[in-house]
């Protein structure tokens, strides 16, 4: 090192490299690589981002699965044939317990094209392979359907309307928009069918229905198989908040409640989203009892 040259890593405090680390993703990996005092104390495995571990574990999984070449995985990861079925059930938990953030970061790690260190295929190839991975790929997709269902509560951390939309954003960067459009049983309506779009009506939130307006595939003026629009569904969710709030004795929360699926109609209005009576679901042949419901709980776990 020259007199003049700069010593980064002793200039810049730890936690500004960490910092780093967090936007770098599976680059971090290759950056901790270049020093000993990156690999050892300020960008030691433990001190990386949960995105960027999750990310390196699940590429040595996907990378030493590619065949399972014993020699191939040993050499560059450490496995051998035990270590990799024992990792598979921790990795799974670990994947259950990910946060919103970590998982959209992990997703969005390997959205790359370049072929990382030890890797044999790029990480696009990586993340195909995960979307087919029996083991892993459920977990991921069980946490999609929480969003789809607009399900606030992420083990045990509640989003505010701003960090779902986020959330749902940065998944479908990393995925993309078809797992918004599925038709899917809504427990809370009866076990009948609805989108996310409806869901989103029906809950009250302006924020995620401006956001598939804008950004997703969406048909403003579409019904759900019963016949009925967002505004309907907007209408029926009013209904049954205000009739919740009045059987816990807190009726001064219906003028807040009736000023926000206010906004939520006068934003449908705006679409040309057609304002009709709610009609009632019919009866299908074969169809489920209207207890009926596809919960989260029918999810490999």
């Amino acid at each position: 090192m020259t007199e003049d040259a700069i010593d980064w890593v002793d200039g810049l405090a730890d936690d500004t490299w960490r910092h780093v680390a967090g936007h770098l993703g599976l680059y971090a990996l290759s950056l901790r690589a270049t020093c000993a005092t990156f690999h050892g104390r300020v960008l030691a495995l433990k001190e990386l981002p949960v995105s960027t571990q999750l990310a390196r574990r699940v590429l040595h999984r996907l990378d030493a699965q590619h065949g399972f070449d014993v020699r191939h995985a040993f050499n560059c990861y450490g496995w051998t044939p035990g270590d990799f079925y024992m990792d598979r059930e921790p990795l799974r938990q670990a994947l259950r317990d990910a946060g919103p953030r970590d998982l959209t970061e992990m997703l969005d790690a390997f959205n790359l094209s370049e072929r990382l260190k030890f890797s044999r295929r790029p990480c696009r190839a990586l993340l195909n392979q995960l979307q087919n991975d029996k083991s892993l790929w459920p977990v991921v997709e069980a946490h999609m359907e929480r969003l789809a269902r607009l399900e606030k509560n992420w083990n045990g951390v509640v989003l505010s309307d701003r960090e779902l939309v986020e959330t749902i954003h940065r998944i479908t960067i990393s995925y993309e928009t078809a797992w918004l459009a599925r038709l899917f049983r809504d427990a809370r309506d009866g076990g009948n069918w609805t989108t996310t779009w409806h869901l989103a009506a029906n809950r009250g939130n302006k924020e995620v229905l401006n956001y598939f307006y804008r950004y997703c595939i969406v048909f403003p003026t579409s019904q759900t198989p019963g016949g009925n629009h967002a505004i309907a569904h907007a209408r029926r969710g009013l209904e049954a908040e205000l009739a919740f709030f009045r059987s816990m004795g807190k009726p001064e929360r219906a003028a807040e409640v009736s000023e926000r699926y206010a906004k939520v109609i006068a934003f449908l209005k705006e679409r040309n989203v057609p304002d009709r009576e709610w009609r009632p679901h019919p009866r299908m042949p074969n169809d489920y009892s209207d207890t009926d419901s596809d919960d989260s709980e029918g999810h490999d776990w």
